[in-house]
């Protein structure tokens, strides 16, 4: 996308619905940014254009974390689900590139924020992309952590074909065939970064990725939406 802002004018603050990371470039201008992290209890409604503002009080109100300019020649990355705001500050017009990359995917950033991000409305596009990591060929419902922790365990040693704890290559690709995610799902799975997966890393990112998923299933339920089961 191709931006040509006047001075003064810019975007409302919003989280755009992306599952990748965006790089914004300044061509010309100065451009101000204002970022924050989705709060732990995201609003409900999401953050289309503008809504942070109304969410706060008194309203219009809203503090960002990040707050810089980006001038010519430079650019900003951020990550999926961030709120953000950008406004012509310069005495020209702005102009700016803004783009998003899937490689390397965002496997890690999902997996941390995934008990935040799985309550923002505005990314549940990406909730099939994450289960699909989380999920490692496993194809159970949600379930409260001890049970998804057993239905893990159980699948692991389908997959586990030599006893020996760690997951490899091979091993999982029975599972997931596709080379692209493949990758992408042991950079998931491998928690300490040591180039392997282990059963034990598996059975817990697949719990922790299930209770999020089935707490969140259960608390739309209770508000009378449809939830949206992977």
């Amino acid at each position: 996308e191709f931006w040509f802002q006047p001075p003064e004018t810019g975007s409302l603050a919003h989280s755009d619905e992306h599952c990748i990371p965006t790089i914004a470039t300044t061509l010309s201008g100065v451009k101000r940014w204002r970022l924050s992290h989705v709060p732990a209890q995201p609003h409900r409604e999401g953050y289309f254009d503008g809504l942070v503002y109304t969410y706060n009080k008194p309203a219009p109100h809203w503090d960002p974390i990040y707050d810089f300019n980006v001038s010519a020649g430079e650019a900003i990355i951020f990550p999926p689900g961030m709120i953000h705001e950008a406004k012509s500050v310069g005495e020209v017009c702005a102009s700016s590139a803004t783009y998003q990359f899937s490689n390397p995917a965002p496997t890690i950033y999902w997996r941390t924020w995934w008990p935040r991000l799985r309550k923002l409305v505005d990314m549940q596009h990406c909730y099939r992309m994450v289960a699909r990591w989380a999920q490692l060929g496993a194809r159970a419902r949600p379930q409260s952590f001890k049970k998804a922790k057993a239905t893990a365990q159980e699948h692991a040693q389908k997959l586990d074909l030599d006893r020996d704890g760690v997951l490899s290559d091979a091993e999982m690709r029975a599972a997931v065939p596709d080379a692209k995610l493949l990758a992408e799902t042991i950079s998931y799975q491998d928690t300490d970064a040591d180039g392997a997966v282990g059963v034990g890393e598996f059975v817990d990112n697949y719990a922790n990725w299930a209770e999020v998923e089935f707490r969140a299933l259960r608390a739309a339920a209770s508000l009378g939406g449809q939830p949206q089961e992977l």
